[in-house]
């Protein structure tokens, strides 16, 4: 498959927690990927119209850095990977199909636009190297694609990890440090980090600090537990997997029919033409 693959950046040798360029590396052995990232976003319009792509992958998030992906979102349906919780109304409405890293995101996205369709596909990530800091703590605010990938790339080194309560996290068993208990109220999951409420960050990061300071069991549990987990959800050849099958769902989708026209007149013109009745914007 020949695929476009919309990015702020440019695809550089990928870190541990760089899940696209971990992804667009693996996905790379059976597809042909253009990066498309700023400085080469008009030329994809020629490229396209010369030798249309199978597919078009446009990555969205919350930065100044994204703002020019959207529109190309919105006049070129493909697949939109969704990275927090920025609002795209019109790119995500003309989407073939929205992948977020996290199933309370999911539901919200769903159940905020009816029509769109909505997948969930966690980032494989790597483990981040010995000399990591041997407790990490992910608490960018407000959380972001880059934040929740280092953490997963802690799990995956096997360290005690610390992340704010919020939704994107909600999925991931964790432990209260207000009372050490699970937040996970079935019980039926190991912890694999420690969540803290974002309205008491700092009495909250310094309980979790001063526990795993003096329990190296607890440090031991976490991690293996973390680890466990990425070996079953977060690991590269999943998330590869994973995408694979996204990617085909897509090219079987037809574009929406609720895409608005470049002009905002889309839905009017077909009206008209049901109608047989002449189009024109002059008075």
């Amino acid at each position: 498959m020949r695929l476009a693959w919309f990015t702020p950046r440019a695809i550089e040798p990928p870190g541990p927690s760089d899940d696209t360029s971990l992804l667009i590396r693996a996905l790379r052995d059976r597809h042909a990927i253009e990066v498309i990232d700023a400085s080469r976003a008009h030329d994809f319009v020629w490229q396209h119209s010369r030798n249309p792509f199978d597919l078009c992958v446009f990555e969205l998030g919350g930065t100044p850095a994204h703002a020019f992906i959207a529109p190309y979102a919105v006049h070129y349906p493909g697949l939109v990977l969704l990275r927090g919780v920025p609002r795209y109304d019109r790119a995500l409405q003309a989407s073939r199909l929205v992948v977020v890293p996290h199933d309370p995101v999911a539901q919200a996205l769903a159940d905020d636009y009816p029509g769109v369709r909505v997948r969930t596909l966690s980032p494989g990530v790597e483990p981040l190297p010995d000399e990591a800091p041997a407790v990490i703590t992910a608490l960018n605010w407000p959380p972001d694609g880059a934040a929740l990938t280092f953490a997963m790339a802690g799990f995956a080194a096997g360290r005690p990890v610390i992340v704010f309560d919020v939704p994107e996290t909600a999925d991931w068993p964790s432990l209260d440090p207000q009372n050490w208990r699970p937040r996970d109220l079935t019980l039926s999951n190991e912890p694999i980090c420690i969540s803290i409420d974002p309205r008491d960050e700092a009495h909250s990061l310094r309980l979790a600090l001063r526990r795993l300071e003096t329990d190296p069991d607890l440090c031991a549990r976490l991690g293996a537990a973390a680890h466990t987990w990425w070996r079953q959800h977060g690991m590269v050849d999943v998330a590869a997997a994973g995408f694979e099958s996204l990617m085909q769902e897509a090219r079987t989708v037809q574009t929406p029919a609720t895409v608005v026209g470049d002009d905002g007149t889309g839905l009017a013109r077909r009206i008209s033409n049901e109608c047989d009745m002449p189009w024109s914007l002059e008075p």
